[in-house]
């Protein structure tokens, strides 16, 4: 089955770190719309898609590998638009087809014998994300930059330098990514970015650092892009607060308990209130 999602996937004409030098994001260009829309982060699905036109693409060093965020503007047939933060890295035959077979939506096409693919699928791309926050780098990008801090919080939050944190990303439906590292941290990795201050990374900033507000989750850092006098949230960095689901599962679960109830018995139709009682009808 892997191979046949291999064969499958698109031919980039250009290959190498060329793709993603300006020279090469027209051939990119032509391969974004048919990967993006089947995405769940991808929130344009019932619109009629006209273009994916590459904006950027900084470049982030990770275990010796050279991978981009990629900046795509997505224009659509109503003449609206969206911007879309979508990482890019290289996978070899070996690597590309253990990604086929555990998480083939990486995948994004073939570039020479290599093949392009979304890296937050990595454990050293994960974690360099992080190092980037924890080191409060910058990255530049032509006339941008790529800029993350911390808060206060963070050193508390992190935990000793010496313990690793294993990184994981999240299964849970959501317009995002979510990479949880250990049981300390959460980071959101925004897939549709605008300009302008995050509020909720201006008002976790304000609760975490100056309300101490105990009853949100943490943050302990960010990532932004930044060019000239605008900036974008590209990520967050919370503390990780255990749970046991989100509001999402918790309805469906709660929706497949009423109707199992009622293919159950029936007559709880004449008197839809029992279905609030605790324990079977």
């Amino acid at each position: 089955m892997s191979d046949e999602l291999l064969a499958g996937l698109p031919v980039l004409a250009i290959s190498g770190a060329a793709l993603l030098e300006p020279s090469g994001w027209g051939a990119l260009e032509q391969v974004l719309p048919g990967y993006m829309q089947p995405r769940r982060w991808f929130s344009g699905k019932a619109r009629g898609l006209a273009s994916a036109r590459v904006q950027a693409a900084i470049p982030l060093l990770y275990a010796g590998q050279l991978s981009h965020l990629v900046l795509v503007r997505v224009l659509y047939a109503d003449d609206g638009g969206e911007t879309y933060l979508l990482p890019l890295a290289f996978a070899g035959a070996a690597r590309a087809a253990e990604l086929a077979a555990t998480v083939p939506h990486a995948l994004v096409a073939h570039a020479g014998e290599a093949v392009l693919f979304d890296p937050i699928y990595d454990a050293a791309f994960c974690a360099a994300l992080l190092d980037l926050v924890a080191a409060g780098a910058r990255v530049p990008a032509g006339d941008a930059e790529l800029a993350a801090d911390t808060t206060r919080a963070f050193a508390q939050l992190r935990g000793p330098i010496a313990d690793a944190l294993a990184p994981k990303v999240s299964t849970a439906e959501q317009s995002n990514s979510s990479i949880i590292f250990g049981d300390r941290l959460i980071l959101k990795l925004f897939r549709r970015i605008e300009p302008g201050l995050n509020p909720e990374l201006e008002i976790g900033r304000f609760l975490t650092e100056r309300g101490q507000f105990a009853h949100i989750p943490p943050l302990a850092g960010a990532i932004e892009y930044r060019q000239g006098g605008t900036s974008m949230s590209v990520a967050l960095l919370q503390g990780f607060v255990p749970n046991r689901g989100d509001s999402w599962y918790y309805t469906l679960d709660t929706i497949a308990t009423a109707f199992g109830r009622l293919l159950a018995n029936p007559a709880l139709l004449a008197n839809p209130a029992a279905l609030d009682a605790p324990g079977p009808a």
